[in-house]
């Protein structure tokens, strides 16, 4: 069953038969169930974060994502969040976004992170932000960061202003 057919059986159906659909679609891997004890929705596989909450899988709040197959040194990854936090300030941001995810692009690039699209994450909503950031401080800590972690392709970077 694809996804737009269990969004259209559990758009057609009524509150009980959407408890037993939803419950049937988790057991069978086409959806999960929020586990944070003040959600518990269920959502689509394909999604990585509650929209309802913008918790993950396992019911926790988002959280830093560091790539790679190495950790990447602490004061690294802190002048990236000073950068990250700096640059969102001065773009007039307030509230601060509770996270920034960096996609993955390419593997042909120093830092293989997009630098002109990312998403910035409040709550359970997540929000495209598109912003160029070649040649800047956070372009040259992402290289510093791909260098050091050697992330694997498809990895994304997710990290929380402060």
């Amino acid at each position: 069953m694809s996804t737009s057919e269990l969004a259209l059986l559990l758009q057609h159906s009524d509150t009980t038969a959407r408890s037993v659909i939803q419950e049937t679609a988790a057991a069978a891997g086409l959806m999960w169930k929020c586990r944070w004890s003040l959600c518990a929705e269920y959502n689509i596989k394909a999604t990585e974060l509650c929209p309802h909450c913008g918790r993950d899988r396992d019911g926790h709040p988002l959280r830093d994502v560091q790539p790679g197959c190495w950790p990447v040194e602490d004061e690294l990854w802190e002048n990236l969040r000073t950068e990250v936090t700096a640059h969102l300030r001065q773009q007039g941001f307030d509230p601060l976004p509770d996270a920034v995810t960096f996609p993955w692009v390419s593997d042909e690039d120093a830092a293989p992170w997009s630098l002109t699209r990312l998403v910035l994450h409040y709550g359970g909503i997540q929000r495209d932000y598109k912003i160029h950031l070649e040649r800047t401080e956070i372009s040259d800590l992402l290289e510093q960061v791909a260098e050091a972690a050697e992330p694997s392709s498809y990895e994304y970077l997710r990290i929380l202003p402060r």
